[in-house]
């Protein structure tokens, strides 16, 4: 994804985790698609992939710290759409 195309990325972990022939790499890609997810401010999807990361490896600090900031923006990102006129 830091190709500038988190789309795309998020896809391709997505595949990789679905292919992964172990828990480790099954939680490296969607931990990644995650990131992915987050840098394309689809922060709904990125909390989806970090809850599913945090259940392969509970203790992960990265994925807990990410998750909450995902959630954080899309908190906001809700609050800026109710604010908004329509």
């Amino acid at each position: 994804f830091r190709n500038g195309k988190p789309t795309e990325a998020e896809t391709l972990f997505r595949e990789l985790a679905e292919s992964a022939p172990n828990g480790r790499e099954r939680f490296e890609a969607t931990y990644n698609g995650g990131n992915a997810a987050l840098a394309a401010k689809r922060y709904d999807e990125a909390v989806r992939r970090y809850e599913e990361a945090l259940r392969i490896l509970p203790d992960d600090r990265a994925t807990t710290d990410n998750l909450g900031l995902a959630k954080r923006l899309m908190q906001e990102e809700r609050r800026e759409q109710q604010s908004r006129p329509q």
